[in-house]
């Protein structure tokens, strides 16, 4: 389905290929934080159907939504992510930055902070309370649009 899932507070693999729903059911499955990140380009057409599907009949529990610093600023909240929002689901901020030379400047410029403790005992429960409450807050910037189309060329040219 060509759609990227982050599995956070997983220690054990999981396997690359999987349908977007067996990927979410496997990270719940180890105890972990399921998270669909937006990226430019990768939420529209069939693959923006099967992510507002999902949107649609997951419980905001079950999954979290990551916005990127790659979205550019200004900017309206992409169409998808404010359904998201919308229904409930909690959005992360992120820098995602692209693996091309120089992006590492960006890594950390756009975070969700949390104010909280993490239990040794059981961390990715503990995170995902956090990250869920009302208390979880974007902090820092999303890059410019120059920026953004900037690194988007440099990276459409490097895949070739």
């Amino acid at each position: 389905e060509r759609l990227e899932v982050l599995a956070l507070g997983v220690a054990a693999a999981v396997p690359d290929g999987l349908a977007t729903g067996e990927a979410i059911d496997k990270i719940r499955e180890l105890d972990g934080l399921a998270v669909l990140p937006w990226s430019p380009g990768k939420w529209i057409g069939q693959r923006g159907r099967l992510v507002r599907r999902l949107l649609q009949t997951a419980a905001p529990a079950q999954l979290l939504l990551g916005d990127v610093a790659l979205r550019a600023r200004p900017g309206l909240l992409p169409r998808l992510l404010a359904l998201g929002r919308n229904r409930g689901f909690t959005l992360l901020a992120g820098s995602d930055s692209l693996p091309l030379a120089g992006e590492e400047r960006h890594v950390g410029r756009y975070a969700t902070v949390v104010d909280g403790v993490v239990s040794t005992d059981a961390p990715a429960a503990s995170l995902r309370a956090l990250l869920s409450g009302r208390g979880a807050m974007a902090c820092g910037r999303r890059r410019s649009w120059p920026s953004v189309c900037l690194a988007l060329a440099r990276h459409a040219l490097t895949r070739g």
